[in-house]
């Protein structure tokens, strides 16, 4: 009963069961009977979500302030299980519900303690940044990215985040050299290279922005709205046979890919039979 994580697992499965009041009892029960530390305040924020989701923003800030303490985040020791990384994921859950329902003082400490807890949790950097950029803290929101970056150093979305950011406050050849940083760390992130792609379309380079969406296109899994931002620039063009053939090409690739997965799954299902037949061998009695 005192096992917080175990409490937190139970509830998570009773909610992708459609059982909320059960969740709510194994939340309640992690929280309230919980040993101080990670799972405890991850019980703690599953009842203050659910409280921000019924607009009761005192009580959910309680439980979030009664996280805070349970993961060590607002002094003294931390409890079993409550690491650097947990400290950080609750702060910068509270910050993002500070977002929608406290200041902004209140949300940047918060971001600024989740990074101080843990200044490798990208997440937290990438939240803050996107935060900052919403609130016009340019500098800030690309001191945030960078943050990210140097985190988590092959990881798309702040090299994505970053790479728009200088380009929609005309920094071109830095939003380039973002970009191009992120494609060579990157390498198999469509939604990375059409992002890319689109921004050398908007200043003019088509042809550079043809070869980005190629490589974009060549990632696995496909990246459906990179084909179909590659057709839209070259029907712009003019070029509406080429902008066929990348439909075609989708089309064709989103086949092989359905086939594949139909393999794949024979090949589980026949590896299955096999395993179950060996199970019931009556050598192995």
């Amino acid at each position: 009963p005192k096992c917080a994580y175990a409490a937190h697992s139970l509830g998570s499965m009773a909610l992708n069961d459609g059982d909320m009041e059960l969740a709510i009892a194994f939340f309640s029960q992690g929280a309230s009977e919980g040993r101080r530390g990670a799972g405890k305040a991850r019980c703690h924020g599953a009842l203050a979500l659910r409280l921000a989701t019924q607009q009761l923003p005192d009580q959910a800030r309680e439980h979030f302030r009664a996280g805070a303490v349970a993961a060590g985040a607002t002094g003294g020791a931390v409890g079993p299980g409550g690491g650097l990384s947990g400290r950080a994921v609750h702060l910068r859950q509270w910050a993002l519900f500070e977002k929608k329902h406290g200041s902004a003082a209140s949300t940047r400490s918060l971001f600024q303690q989740a990074s101080l807890a843990d200044p490798e949790d990208y997440a937290t950097w990438l939240q803050w940044g996107i935060w900052e950029r919403a609130q016009h803290n340019v500098d800030t929101a690309r001191h945030c990215f960078q943050q990210g970056i140097n985190a988590s150093p092959y990881n798309s979305f702040c090299y994505q985040s970053l790479g728009l950011l200088e380009a929609s406050n005309g920094r071109i050849d830095e939003a380039r050299s973002v970009f191009s940083r992120g494609g060579a760390r990157c390498l198999g992130d469509a939604a990375l290279w059409m992002e890319w792609a689109l921004f050398e379309m908007r200043t003019g380079h088509i042809d550079r922005a043809r070869d980005l969406f190629h490589m974009g296109s060549k990632c696995k899994p496909l990246h459906y709205p990179l084909f179909e931002s590659w057709a839209l620039m070259e029907t712009r063009e003019g070029d509406a046979e080429r902008a066929a053939q990348i439909m075609r090409m989708l089309e064709e690739l989103s086949d092989l890919k359905d086939k594949e997965e139909l393999i794949g799954r024979k090949e589980d299902s026949s590896s299955n039979c096999k395993l179950s037949a060996v199970c019931n061998s009556k050598y192995l009695c």
